[in-house]
């Protein structure tokens, strides 16, 4: 018996590049997979079909007998912990409604070395620029290209401008 191919975009055959690690595919995966076994497929046909080991197939059913489908999803994995507190990066996102300018940075916009190097000034943190990419992609920030605008000219030199193109209608000469 074929199954059906699943009709959501998780599919393995149209939204899953081999190595996807994407949570919400992972665990759209696994509970496909459970749905075949149980609608009577076997383990290795599963398998074959999502191409992945039996084993990965057995671990997700184990987990859903275990646990329902709330097993499904990833666990928290151990690692190293964050090198910023959950405060110290709501306060960086925050630099970011401002201009370098206005928090004392010579320059007109954000950039990861920018940042990077803030964040070792205020909380003597040194981050890589990956590890700051990836802070800005935990909190919903993306990256845009910067609008260059002229600053607005001084209206009083504009003004002495005036006065003095005015007061030669010749070609003015240079000084």
């Amino acid at each position: 018996m074929i199954p059906p191919a699943p009709a959501s975009p998780s599919s393995p055959a149209t939204a899953t590049p081999p190595g996807c690690a994407c949570p919400a595919v992972l665990r759209g995966l696994r509970a496909q997979a459970v749905l075949w076994v149980d609608q009577g497929l076997l383990v290795k046909h599963v398998a074959a079909l999502l191409a992945v080991d039996d084993q990965r197939i057995t671990r997700a059913l184990n987990r859903f007998r275990a646990g329902g489908i709330a097993a499904l999803p990833d666990r928290p994995r151990s690692g190293r912990p964050r090198r910023l507190t959950a405060a110290q990066e709501a306060e960086v996102v925050s630099w970011l409604g401002a201009s370098p300018r206005e928090r004392g940075w010579a320059a007109n916009s954000w950039g990861l070395a920018l940042l990077a190097a803030a964040i070792e000034e205020r909380f003597a943190v040194r981050l890589s620029l990956e590890t700051v990419s990836q802070l800005l992609q935990r909190h919903g920030c993306r990256r845009v290209r910067p609008s260059h605008r002229l600053a607005k000219a001084d209206p009083l030199a504009k003004k002495g401008q005036r006065a003095v193109w005015s007061a030669s209608p010749a070609t003015p000469t240079s000084p």
